[in-house]
């Protein structure tokens, strides 16, 4: 698994964890859940001290800022390779069908950022 796929997934994946679901599939998206968690807060964690590394300002409307136009290359490198870093994966998607979700909606969008950890099915 990519960890750019993983941080697309994260948000999506926290709303899907808010829904009731059939517990058996619940307790999957639990699962779930709390390895994308683990993932997503190691790659928040490498960002900021690619911005520390690279002397990145954070700006309150949260434009990022360099001194240099080397540094803001460097810190973008160095943040690709980080997204595009392979990370151990081994749970399979849950597959969740339409009766799974009841009257509750997900968006289309939330589904595509979910596309390789849940199966959605009629």
């Amino acid at each position: 698994m990519v960890q750019s796929k993983i941080n697309k997934a994260y948000q999506a994946l926290s709303k899907l964890s808010e829904m009731s679901l059939p517990i058996k599939k619940a307790r999957l998206i639990y699962l779930m859940m709390r390895e994308v968690e683990r993932h997503f807060q190691f790659s928040v964690q490498e960002e900021k001290k690619l911005l520390d590394e690279f002397k990145g300002t954070v700006h309150e409307d949260g434009r990022v800022s360099f001194d240099d136009a080397e540094a803001y290359m460097g810190f973008q490198t160095r943040l690709m390779e980080l997204v595009d870093s392979e990370v151990e994966w081994d749970l399979p998607p849950v597959v969740i069908s339409e009766n799974d979700l009841g009257s509750q909606s997900i968006s289309a969008s939330d589904m595509l950022a979910l596309e390789d950890f849940v199966l959605f099915t009629e």
